[in-house]
């Protein structure tokens, strides 16, 4: 199971760059080629998950929808690519299912380590051949340190919670360590998720000096400069491309919804409406166009694509990654055994925030693809612990009644 997981989390990168793509597509059918492959010869099943098909359905309605109200042109071919591979991507999802809690741990650590060598490789500049000589901040095999984060955090946050309690604060320092050094602030992001729901009560704390003299050190040595951090924080006039990225994923948003009438440009269409301010100013620093297409993250393009109902997708995408959150913090604060069955959906759902509305990549991502395979089991134990905590807080009132 490592040797797939690897594939499909590091594979489709790869081959983006070396082949000069502009998506992960063609690198996630090769990976999904090379899983299914394995699980046949395994005689593993794959299954196909309630969100699979109403991904499938969402999509083939509002490609008809769009084709109809705005004279789209034929959508048929992209609507049988994300079905391939989302289909492609649940083979993953069931060699994890499948696998042993032990062999699922050992694979976790394997992967983690594994993406900690790449992430301190390029703190040392040391991977960057051929055709990753010509990119601006690349992390091999990752295009840019973003697209490591996203990978990374789901990653993390299923090891953190099952390797031991003493090497949590640890995780959460190396983890640190990278998004200060590379740097990145969508990395920041997901050390500070990760770091919430891992940590106990006392080594937060803990954690948190720790944080401080590390940044301290960082910063006094010269290794790191806060200026990546500053200029994308702060400074709206500073002409940032990160910045300018993110400022016309809003504007998307904005303009498709106008341009539609609220429905949405339709699935897979994003770029097709009038492009705002910070559009103009990307092309007029880069002579060409940045993320036009994915809207920067995945919110902007699910909403600009979808319209109202793309709206309260994305609503209850948040509320489920926030109770999510929650669920796996309770585990930690109340020593609550966790299974392999349930963590690792709980991670999924709960870093998808990171693509939503830091970084995304498009539908066409290992970390989404997989999101959308783990989000009903989820919900399922969103709803199970509710209940039992309904349950036993119902017997707590009975028993100080009598």
């Amino acid at each position: 199971m490592t040797i797939s997981l690897l594939t499909w989390l590091l594979l489709p990168s790869a081959l983006m760059v070396s082949l000069t793509l502009s998506s992960f597509s063609a690198g996630l059918l090769v990976s999904s080629t090379i899983i299914l492959t394995l699980v046949i010869i395994k005689q593993q099943t794959v299954k196909i998950s309630v969100a699979y098909l109403m991904a499938s359905v969402i999509s083939i309605l509002w490609t008809v929808v769009n084709n109809y109200s705005m004279g789209s042109g034929d959508q048929t071919k992209p609507v049988l690519t994300i079905l391939l591979l989302l289909l492609c991507g649940f083979a993953v999802a069931s060699m994890l299912k499948q696998e042993k809690e032990e062999e699922l741990q050992r694979s976790l650590k394997i992967v983690f380590w594994t993406l900690i060598f790449i992430g301190l490789a390029g703190t040392l500049n040391l991977l960057p051949l051929g055709p990753y000589q010509h990119l601006n901040r690349p992390l091999p095999p990752f295009s840019e340190p973003s697209h490591f984060a996203l990978i990374y955090a789901p990653i993390a946050c299923s090891y953190v919670l099952v390797c031991k309690k003493a090497l949590r604060p640890f995780v959460c320092l190396i983890s640190l360590f990278l998004s200060l050094t590379l740097p990145n602030l969508t990395l920041l992001v997901a050390t500070f998720l990760v770091s919430t729901v891992s940590l106990s009560n006392r080594q937060i704390f803990t954690t948190i000096s720790a944080s401080l003299a590390l940044s301290i050190a960082l910063i006094a040595s010269g290794t790191i400069s806060i200026d990546y951090f500053l200029n994308r924080l702060t400074d709206p006039d500073a002409e940032n491309l990160s910045r300018l990225v993110y400022a016309q994923g809003w504007e998307s948003i904005a303009s498709a919804l106008h341009y539609s009438s609220g429905l949405g440009v339709g699935f897979q269409n994003l770029g097709s409406e009038p492009p705002g301010q910070a559009a103009a100013k990307i092309e007029a620093l880069t002579a060409g166009s940045l993320n036009r297409l994915d809207g920067g993250f995945l919110a902007a393009k699910i909403i600009g694509e979808f319209g109202v109902v793309g709206i309260i997708l994305v609503f209850s995408t948040t509320v489920v990654a926030f109770l999510s959150g929650l669920e796996l913090r309770r585990q930690i604060t109340k020593n609550i055994s966790t299974k392999k069955d349930e963590y690792i959906p709980m991670c999924f759902t709960y870093t998808i925030v990171l693509e939503l509305f830091f970084r995304g990549t498009g539908y066409f991502s290992p970390s989404f693809l997989m999101f959308l395979y783990f989000l009903p089991k989820a919900l399922k134990l969103i709803r199970r612990r509710k209940s039992i905590r309904a349950l036993s807080d119902s017997r707590s009132i009975d028993s100080n009644f009598i």
